[in-house]
């Protein structure tokens, strides 16, 4: 008789897979993006980029529903492999084809909107709920471990592209290859439907049922929208400080910029790696309000106090050479930054997947990325309405650092307006500490979340002193 795999031997080749998922979307998106200047090639490639996923992630969580979620991994890391290989075989004949590069871009784009459903899909499939926030936790770490490690490699990616993307397509391939064999070690899980048949769903009806999960409770609309809003504030975030180290008393864009765009999405992935060992055997909703604190004060901080630049020159000889610039106090509050967002989104996402029916987790997904999306383009647009590029100082006109200030305070009124209308204050810090108790039945679980007593940032009960 074999014995049951261990969390690790389960969730080490899903980190894999998601590691060079992500880290080799960001890094050909930011090759591709950095190395034009025209205003219509820049929004072409958007295009390209955004557009097929928002087309096909409709199919993409059917088919995460209907199908073993392992083979569509599989499936997934195979297509990608022949697209990296196939881009660099004809990229390296025809190096400056805008319909090459656009179409490998809406390809890498197409696959990814498969990939994210059957991926977190997987995950209530594969851990208990005791396991599900350490999974979450793990998972969301390496993701954002993959973006923040995209800035330092950029430049590395671009000396090997100097003659062509072609090249770097090979780099690519070359990872690609690592997630396919992670792929096959994924331990194979059985869905919901596949269990029982009539829970099929026709396809025309995937965004009904994703839109009745998501907005079956209060909860669970509510779970959505903090996750997207969180994942808006940072990536406003990473446009803000773009904006302010691109002006002309920075010195202009450089390695410091990278290094400090990428301080705060290490911390992402510090507070997810952290939320994950705090939530053992439970989804411990009392993180959120700590990571919404943190945010809440520590993004003023980066603004008021950044303190004075920090000036040295890095020097490989016959490679690279550039002045770095850093504001070292400045970094500090943007770490813990991300360290309160990773603390605040993982018990979010833990208790979105605990709660959505089985049998519609893809569709779920689906929609709940669309959301996130969503949210993301209206924060995005109103900080560039507000700081456009380049940015120039002007008594006129708000400054990037006010802008950080007030993130901060959104932040903190957006978790303390829903505190104040719960019975948090009921709640004592050991019952914080005591999370969401499993009873091993899901139905008893979502019973116990109906009849909870305690709300933590948004109105998500828990059963924290319904159940002894």
């Amino acid at each position: 008789m074999f014995a049951a795999p261990t969390f690790n031997r389960r969730i080490t080749p899903l980190a894999v897979i998601m590691f060079w998922e992500v880290f080799l979307n960001t890094v050909l998106a930011l090759l591709v993006m950095s190395s034009v200047t025209a205003h219509d090639r820049i929004v072409l490639y958007g295009g390209c980029i955004v557009f097929p996923y928002l087309c096909i992630f409709l199919f993409a969580g059917y088919a995460a529903d209907h199908c073993a979620k392992r083979v569509i991994l599989i499936l997934v890391k195979l297509f990608e492999l022949f697209v990296y290989l196939a881009g660099a075989f004809f990229l390296s004949r025809f190096p400056d084809s805008v319909f090459l590069t656009g179409a490998l871009l809406c390809l890498i784009s197409f696959k990814t909107a498969f990939f994210m459903p059957a991926l977190y899909g997987i995950l209530p499939e594969t851990f208990p709920e005791q396991e599900l926030s350490q999974a979450a936790g793990r998972i969301s770490g390496v993701f954002f471990l993959g973006i923040a490690l995209t800035f330092p490699v950029l430049e590395l990616y671009r000396w090997i592209s100097r003659d062509g993307l072609a090249n770097g397509l090979i780099i690519s391939g070359i990872f690609a290859f690592v997630g396919l064999v992670a792929a096959f070690l994924v331990i194979p899980s059985v869905s919901a439907i596949q269990k029982k048949r009539e829970l099929a769903y026709k396809r025309k009806n995937t965004v009904a049922v994703g839109m009745r999960e998501v907005f079956r409770t209060p909860s669970l609309l509510l779970t959505s929208l903090g996750d997207g809003f969180f994942l808006a504030v940072g990536a406003a975030l990473l446009y803000l400080i773009w904006a302010v180290l691109l002006q002309p008393k920075a010195g202009g864009a450089g390695t410091g910029l990278r290094v400090t765009m990428m301080i705060p999405v290490l911390g992402m992935a510090l507070g997810c790696r952290l939320a994950g060992r705090f939530s053992r055997k439970k989804i411990e909703l009392g993180l959120i309000p700590i990571g919404a604190f943190l945010v809440a004060l520590a993004l003023p901080l980066a603004a008021l106090f950044h303190g004075e630049p920090t000036v040295f020159t890095l020097t490989i000889p016959r490679l690279y050479t550039d002045t770095i610039q850093f504001y070292i106090p400045a970094m500090f509050y943007l770490l813990l930054a991300g360290i309160g967002g990773g603390l605040f989104i993982i018990p979010l996402r833990a208790y979105f997947l605990h709660r959505v029916h089985p049998e519609a987790t893809g569709a779920a997904t689906a929609v709940n990325s669309v959301l996130g999306f969503t949210l993301l383009f209206l924060v995005c647009g109103v900080i560039m309405r507000l700081i456009p590029l380049p940015y120039v100082e002007s008594a006129h006109r708000i400054s990037p650092y006010t802008v950080i200030i007030y993130l901060g305070v959104i932040v903190f009124l957006v978790t303390l307006f829903p505190c104040g209308s719960s019975p948090i204050s009921r709640c004592g810090s050991s019952s914080l500490r005591r999370g969401i108790p499993f009873t091993g039945q899901r139905s008893a679980g979502r019973k116990t979340f109906r009849n909870g007593a305690v709300s933590c940032c948004f109105p998500i009960t828990s059963p924290l002193s319904t159940v002894s």
